[in-house]
């Protein structure tokens, strides 16, 4: 009878306006409760059905609620409420970033103000399981997940989450746990602190290029500071291969560490290390704000596993690269970038090759064992004596990517074979061929698949040659061949 008689004097629906204008007050944002009701037994829980906080594209709306109050605090009329269970919780923000942080700005700076009044609201914890969120009018949710916030509205709120997030059309598991300390007077924030793990997010979504090795990231993560406009995060993780990888991405598996900072224009990964199978880095990567990125790797080796998966996606009908069993790839001071419209440019740097096999389309060797560097400088490949087996060249070529052509200038030696001129001559007529040829100079703007250029330029001759033509039944030996010769602009 006590309880009876006690909820009866309390009248809780009497309080719903009070709290709306409360909530109103405090946020600045339009409140609507569709009914308040008490239950006292056995325990006190307030029922508020319909809530919703907020209006279009950034609004926070719950079918239920259910409350758990502090009693004396009602009595005295305010407002300290222990628990907020929310059913069925869907939050919309605006689907542009500039415009959700302006809307988030302007809640803090409200809540920031002092209010009047004699009612004071506590709030201790929030909890909703399956909430989600929409971006802008999307019919489907980037975030769903479950909550549990601590002191909400106190000067030191802290919370986790546990969620999938859909980003790039796949469902990213994850979860974290943050705290905040806000200034004096509830006016910005002073201090904060957080970590967070994921697991499922592809790298060619992230970097949104189909080309690139299908393989998933696991990735953890801690941060703090006192500006949330310099964020630093420190990342620590795994790269797997995708259930449909083949051997590039089994080549990158392996642990990853990096730093992660925004400066409210720029992304920067910083200080990466990672070492997998086929490949051992170390580099820094930053985004800007157009979407354009610059890559700088002070050190890095790829191997022969990496190697030969990434040659099989450069095709061409004459010939091909292959990495031998002791091949690698070095990576000194690289700086590279690309462009929002995916236009790489080529800084700074310098590769050294080790063991690479050029092969050509009867699977004959053309040159083996190459090795020697180049050097990048403003947009430059400087050949710095590439040598191998039946190969020896240096010079520069200039590439121009978005008109898909190169500009070379190079000299130096190549022995004659059928395996040789085949890519660039008809040798079913030769019988055989021997000896080398001494290039003075070799040079036009080349594209695949377009023939010789018009500037095109040879300078060159050959001594001790040997030259067998099979034409109609007959066999012409040329032994030795002797000649020079040169044409510029044409052949």
């Amino acid at each position: 009878m006590a309880w009876f008689v006690f909820e009866r004097y309390l009248q809780i629906e009497a309080y719903r306006p009070a709290l709306e204008k409360k909530i109103a007050d405090t946020t600045g944002l339009p409140v609507s409760i569709g009914r308040l009701d008490l239950t006292l037994n056995p325990l006190p829980v307030i029922q508020a059905d319909t809530i919703t906080v907020g209006q279009g594209d950034f609004r926070l709306a719950a079918e239920r609620a259910l409350i758990e109050p502090d009693m004396q605090a009602l009595l005295h009329r305010d407002i300290r409420l222990t628990a907020v269970d929310l059913f069925e919780l869907n939050a919309v923000m605006p689907a542009d970033p500039a415009e959700l942080r302006s809307r988030l700005r302007e809640v803090s700076a409200h809540m920031a103000k002092p209010k009047s009044g004699k009612i004071k609201i506590v709030l201790d914890r929030i909890r909703a399981e399956q909430a989600t969120l929409f971006l802008g009018t999307a019919q489907k949710p980037i975030f769903t997940g479950d909550l549990d916030l601590l002191d909400v509205l106190s000067p030191t709120p802290s919370g986790r989450i546990d969620a999938a997030v859909v980003a790039m059309r796949d469902e990213i598991r994850g979860g974290g746990e943050f705290s905040v300390r806000r200034g004096p007077g509830g006016k910005g924030i002073e201090a904060f602190k957080g970590a967070f793990s994921m697991d499922g997010l592809q790298l060619a979504k992230v970097v949104k290029n189909q080309k690139t090795p299908r393989v998933l990231l696991e990735v953890d993560g801690a941060f703090s500071g006192t500006d949330t406009r310099n964020l630093t995060v420190n990342l620590s993780g795994d790269i797997e291969p995708a259930a449909n990888a083949r051997q590039l991405g089994e080549s990158l598996e392996g642990p990853f560490l990096a730093k992660a900072i925004w400066d409210g224009t720029t992304v920067r990964l910083e200080d990466v290390r990672w070492k997998a199978a086929g490949l051992e880095l170390a580099g820094d990567v930053a985004r800007t704000e157009d979407g354009a990125y610059r890559l700088s790797i002070p050190s890095a080796t790829v191997g022969a596993y990496t190697l030969n998966p990434l040659f099989a996606m450069m095709p061409s009908k004459t010939f091909r690269i292959e990495a031998g069993q002791e091949a690698s790839v070095g990576l000194e001071d690289l700086a590279v970038s690309l462009t929002r419209d995916k236009q790489p440019g080529l800084e700074r740097g310098r590769i050294t090759l080790v063991g690479i096999n050029l092969i050509n389309a009867e699977q004959k060797d053309i040159a083996r064992n190459v090795k020697g560097a180049l050097v990048l400088e403003d947009g430059t490949v400087r050949v710095e004596g590439l040598k191998g087996a039946g190969l020896e060249l240096t010079g520069t070529v200039v590439p121009d990517f978005g008109a898909k052509v190169a500009k070379l200038d190079l000299k130096g030696t190549f022995a004659l074979s059928r395996e040789s001129l085949q890519p660039v001559l008809n040798v079913k007529s030769i019988q055989e061929v021997g000896g080398s040829v001494k290039l003075e100079r070799i040079a036009g703007t080349f594209g695949s698949g377009k023939g010789l250029p018009k500037d095109f330029v040879l300078e060159g001759s050959t001594e001790k040659a040997r030259l067998s033509l099979k034409t109609a039944g007959f066999v012409d030996v040329f032994n030795p061949v002797s000649a020079t010769f040169t044409t510029e602009g044409k052949v």
